[in-house]
């Protein structure tokens, strides 16, 4: 220090001076202790203190361990360093509570960044946040809105909910009426039938087991629980001894469509995806040509399909038929002798 004409006294400071990690706050300084090496520069200019570079010559993310990132690189100084004094807050990126207030109300397992970025609070990655709750968004659930659900959580502050259905059907369940599901007693499980796509149509439980092995396939799959049942409490109107005893339960339909003397084994002929396109096994004696025919051409016993006439439209005169067969070893003229030389309905062998 040195004293020069006109009583001015001139400060020199070393420029080789240490520095310290810390600067001490300054009377004239209004931002508190700054950081080692910052200087009013990286944000100020010479044109005044509110005129703010952009961008600041400093590294947040390096001084302050905060990287700005997504809508905290557009937020305001003051927004988070109130009055401008930035040794406060001291929070790291991920203890967002220090600034934010928990809408959650600490319900929420985990920390924010487990489901929120630094761009939005409300975009949020919800189909695989749920799954990771044990809960995933599958058929009408991806399409309900998070309130449907969340019902008294406001302002998003989703809380963890019960996972069972009924917890939020329950209402659902006690409006069902066909069948009522009250009165019948039925379980609570709603996924024992239903699936999350639809509460109507779709419904599959192992009916099976239930039904002492009546498995619902085919056409059946289709009935309504009215169509064989009683409700409410579900009686039988049909007891089919088996899967295959169809008359049990259509008897009305056999009796229009052959009347009596029919065989009952319908399963010989039709399958259980529906009545029409009879099908069966006549390979022995191929229906083809002249061969198809109505049953009862061949058939004319009723209800017995082991026995048939050939007769009906091949009506030869016997004295014809055993002078034609004289040199054929073990000819006889009957129907069951002529199948066995013309199985296929020709000329024989």
């Amino acid at each position: 220090m040195k004293r020069l004409p006109g009583a001015l006294l001139v400060v020199t400071c070393a420029l080789t001076a240490p520095v310290v990690a810390q600067e001490q706050a300054r009377p004239d300084n209004p931002h508190g202790p700054l950081p080692a090496g910052l200087d009013c520069s990286a944000c100020h200019s010479s044109t005044g203190w509110k005129q703010l570079l952009s961008p600041m010559a400093f590294d947040h993310a390096k001084l302050a361990g905060f990287p700005l990132t997504g809508r905290h690189a557009a937020v305001a100084c003051d927004h988070c360093h109130l009055d401008l004094v930035f040794a406060q807050p001291k929070v790291a990126e991920t203890q967002c509570a220090g600034c934010h207030v928990d809408v959650h109300q600490g319900r929420m397992a985990g920390t924010c960044t487990r489901c929120h970025d630094t761009s939005s609070f409300h975009d949020v990655p919800a189909v695989a946040l749920h799954a990771s709750a044990g809960f995933p968004l599958t058929g009408a659930h991806l399409q309900a809105p998070c309130e449907s659900c969340h019902k008294n959580d406001q302002g998003g502050a989703f809380a963890p909910l019960p996972h069972d259905c009924v917890s939020c059907h329950r209402q659902d369940v006690a409006a069902a009426t066909e069948p009522n599901h009250v009165a019948a007693g039925f379980s609570t499980s709603c996924e024992e039938c239903h699936t999350p796509v639809t509460w109507t149509g779709g419904v599959a439980f192992d009916h099976a087991s239930a039904a002492n092995g009546y498995a619902l396939v085919g056409a059946h799959a289709l009935l309504r629980c009215e169509d064989c049942h009683v409700p409410p409490n579900f009686g039988l109107k049909f007891s089919p001894a088996s899967q295959n005893d169809c008359i049990a339960c259509h008897q009305a339909q056999f009796d229009r469509a052959h009347g009596s003397g029919f065989p009952t084994t319908c399963a010989d002929c039709h399958s259980q995806n529906s009545w029409s396109g009879a099908q069966f096994d006549h390979s022995q004696f191929p229906l083809v040509g002249h061969h198809d025919a109505s049953c009862n051409t061949c058939h004319v016993t009723q209800g017995d399909f082991t026995t048939f006439t050939c007769f009906q439209c091949h009506a030869h005169e016997q004295a014809r038929m055993d002078e034609v067969h004289a040199f054929i070893g073990g000819y006889t003229y009957n129907s069951a002798a002529c199948y066995q030389c013309h199985t296929n309905g020709g000329r024989g062998g």
